[in-house]
């Protein structure tokens, strides 16, 4: 029997970035995601070929936009997707990076958590990415790629698809996770909880070891509880006695704090000045890492004062203010750690940028309650602070 040709890699790696939008976007839409997207190089500063995936939101064909925008349908495709076309292209040591806004960033999150896991199927492997998936959807009852391939693993005991992943899954890290405010994928805190489908409890949004870089933009003036923010958060052991420190630095992994409601942090919306801050940050963070673009994000003078969307008020026509019987939900800024019966949550590194402190000095009017509280469990006057600052220690400054 002739043997296979084999063709020898590129000798120099590759950037691989994906960009998913969010829930109902198009590119027309001008999210951030579409904008980063359009930014981004076909080759970097260093010769790099940087390789780029774009998918438009859950529910963007008629008929699904209903179901994508209050259920939140469709995540799984939008998952497998990705990792089908990272399959495609991941060569060793390529580098990984990932952007999502919305739902997408809910997506975005969960392809992280998938490569973490799992890492990236070589082409060719018996093993298939559904195989795989439905692996991934079993979390921790199952063994991840890094502790198969722990040195000194009895691998006696190992069945057929674990034999397989040791042998053709390439354990990829991702090296840089940036997204706009992250919903998850199905309402499961506000009012719509009762009428979801589906259940996405097992996608992986939280920080895993071999994510290297995570940076999360968050909207401060989102009001829709079924839009409430899913949060970076370490679970830590009740057992554990010694005083709590962040699992990773700031400059590693930060969720930073921006004005505006859900649309006005990810873009999309008309004239969004605002949208320009959390673009501009992500950017800078994602070049800084080896990410190349084709120019810089110019902001403009006023940016920080640009208008707020009233979400709450216009969703669905006005019939989700009347279904949450008028009450809005003001997200926690820098929220305590919550015991529960075996861990305590702690959200990892949560900080406010300077553009909110400028516009609660410009703008007499805007003093959201949430920002108010935070103020007042800091003991802090909003209007001191110029510098951006983290929300456990507002003395210490957050570099931007």
């Amino acid at each position: 029997m002739p043997e296979i040709v084999t063709v020898e890699p590129p000798s120099k790696a590759k950037r691989l970035a994906v960009f998913l939008d969010g829930t109902t976007d198009k590119s027309e839409g001008n999210t951030n995601v579409w904008r980063a997207r359009s930014l981004c190089a076909a080759k970097g500063n260093d010769d790099r070929e940087q390789l780029i995936y774009y998918a438009a939101g859950v529910g963007t064909q008629l008929g699904e936009i209903a179901r994508g925008e209050v259920f939140g349908y469709g995540i799984d495709d939008q998952v497998v997707d990705a990792y089908e076309w990272l399959v495609e292209n991941y060569g060793d040591g390529d580098d990984i990076f990932v952007f999502g806004f919305s739902r997408g960033a809910f997506a975005a999150r969960s392809l992280s958590g998938y490569v973490s896991r799992c890492g990236v199927i070589r082409p060719g492997s018996p093993l298939g990415v559904k195989q795989l998936y439905d692996r991934y959807k079993k979390g921790n009852h199952v063994k991840t790629l890094n502790q198969l391939l722990e040195p000194g693993a009895d691998r006696s005991g190992y069945d057929l698809e674990e034999r397989w992943m040791v042998r053709d899954c390439a354990p990829a890290p991702v090296r840089f996770t940036g997204v706009w405010d992250t919903v998850g994928s199905v309402a499961t805190t506000g009012h719509l909880a009762l009428l979801t489908g589906g259940d996405h409890s097992f996608l992986d949004t939280n920080l895993r070891k071999n994510e290297e870089r995570v940076y999360h933009a968050m909207a401060i003036d989102e009001n829709r509880a079924d839009f409430d923010v899913t949060l970076l958060s370490y679970y830590r052991p009740n057992t554990e006695t010694t005083p709590y420190v962040s699992p990773r630095p700031l400059a590693e992994v930060e969720q930073r704090w921006f004005c505006g409601a859900h649309g006005d942090v990810g873009g999309g919306t008309y004239s969004d000045a605002l949208a320009q801050l959390p673009l501009r940050w992500l950017l800078t963070k994602a070049s800084s890492h080896g990410l190349a673009f084709k120019r810089n994000v110019e902001l403009d003078a006023e940016a920080s004062m640009g208008g707020i969307e009233d979400s709450f008020s216009e969703f669905l026509g006005g019939a989700y203010k009347v279904y949450s019987l008028w009450q809005r939900n003001w997200r926690p800024i820098g929220r305590e750690p919550e015991k529960r019966s075996q861990t305590t949550v702690h959200s990892i590194n949560e900080t406010i940028d300077k553009s909110v402190f400028e516009r609660w000095r410009r703008d007499p009017a805007y003093r959201p309650d949430n920002l108010v509280d935070w103020a007042n469990r800091r003991h802090v006057d909003v209007a001191t602070l110029t510098t951006s600052v983290t929300t456990d220690d507002p003395s210490i400054a957050a570099p931007d």
